[in-house]
């Protein structure tokens, strides 16, 4: 069931709001990176090859992302994740936030 915009901007705040759509995105690329990664290397590639893949592929995107994904940030997003299930992995990639 979707949410509300209505509602949203009631419970965040027009600039929170903002920040949570703009989370969203990042945590869904991250993702989206990983997954990709961990299938390339279940297919048996190695794992510097498929970086350089992965981060090839999203350098031609990033005019559709806010910046370039590195071959550092993939590799530590995959060792974040890659003793949890994929279903973890969300919650897993969100930025910190330290209050």
């Amino acid at each position: 069931m979707p949410i509300q915009l209505g509602f949203l901007l009631k419970l965040f705040g027009q600039r929170d709001l903002h920040n949570v759509i703009a989370q969203e995105r990042r945590v869904y690329h991250r993702f989206n990176a990983v997954l990709q990664l961990a299938l390339l290397i279940e297919n048996g590639e190695k794992l510097m090859t498929v970086l350089d893949k992965v981060v090839a592929f999203y350098a031609g995107l990033e005019e559709q992302m806010e910046k370039h994904i590195s071959k550092g940030s993939l590799k530590h997003w995959r060792y974040k994740v890659k003793n949890f299930p994929q279903r973890d992995w969300i919650p897993m990639l969100l930025d910190r936030i330290d209050e």
